[in-house]
């Protein structure tokens, strides 16, 4: 009975750290979660801007032709 117990607090206590660490997003390399979110934003960005960049450019050449 008592293994059991220690099994079972041992089991908890992991899931408690696995489950704060995730929540936090710090893996145990260090700042590769951050770093990942990091780039995923920058990327986003450049798509936004490249989206804003050919709209601005049609409706300039929309309007040189007129």
């Amino acid at each position: 009975m008592d293994l059991f117990l220690i099994a079972a607090i041992a089991f908890f206590m992991v899931n408690a750290f696995v489950f704060v660490t995730y929540m936090r997003k710090i893996d145990l390399n260090g700042n590769a979660v951050l770093e990942l979110e990091r780039v995923q934003a920058a990327d986003a960005y450049a798509r936004t801007a490249a989206k804003v960049r050919k709209a601005r450019t049609s409706v300039a050449l929309e309007q040189a032709a007129n």
